[in-house]
């Protein structure tokens, strides 16, 4: 019993972080036709401001499932994802990449390094994966990308490598990840295809 609900815990809190940095990645690109629903509906920031709400009682939940998990998972999130702004200066006064390099080194210091490591491959392999998938879309729109950046089959073979090397690590964390993303996607496409038909009706 207690390995089924240890395992059970493990995926709410891999399921909780996924939502989390879904919703986020949504709000940062500006993607999704749920969202332009509500903001069609409701003023912008009251959407904004109710979607942090949900996204921080989202992750406490996480943290409270799997702290290491959750954890890990959401920082590497949102290193990986600042990756094409390293430059770029912070409010803290920092710039990105000395940010990040202070939030890798306190990973390291507080959690095991192959759980810090292993989350960090699978999600980028993850990023790569949604790039690979939404690479035609994301050039229409102008979103940064990496199958844009460097090339559709050099994404595939370094997408190949990092989730080779992270189910190496940790392969049940990473295939509860990547059953997760999957899972999520479907969700939200299903999402996006019922507030496109009401976007639609006058």
């Amino acid at each position: 019993l207690y390995p089924m609900l240890y395992n059970i815990k493990n995926i709410g809190a891999i399921l909780c972080t996924g939502m989390v940095i879904k919703i986020l990645d949504d709000v940062m690109d500006n993607d999704g036709y749920y969202l332009k629903y509500l903001f069609k509906k409701h003023h912008k920031q009251t959407i904004h401001n109710m979607l942090l709400g949900y996204m921080l009682l989202l992750l406490c939940l996480g943290n409270i499932l799997n702290h290491t998990y959750s954890s890990t998972l959401f920082i590497s999130a949102y290193i990986i994802g600042m990756f094409f702004d390293l430059n770029m200066k912070m409010p803290s006064g920092l710039k990105v990449y000395q940010e990040c390099i202070i939030y890798g080194a306190v990973l390291l210091i507080v959690f095991p390094w192959h759980q810090v490591v292993s989350s960090f491959l699978i999600v980028w392999a993850i990023q790569l994966l949604d790039d690979i998938l939404d690479y035609k879309k994301d050039k229409k729109l102008g979103i940064k990308n990496y199958v844009n950046a460097i090339g559709l089959v050099e994404t595939i073979l370094f997408c190949l490598i990092l989730f080779l090397c992270s189910y190496g690590l940790n392969w049940q964390k990473s295939l509860w990840v990547t059953i997760t993303f999957f899972f999520i996607s479907t969700v939200f496409h299903c999402l996006d295809r019922n507030f496109y038909e009401r976007i639609k009706i006058p």
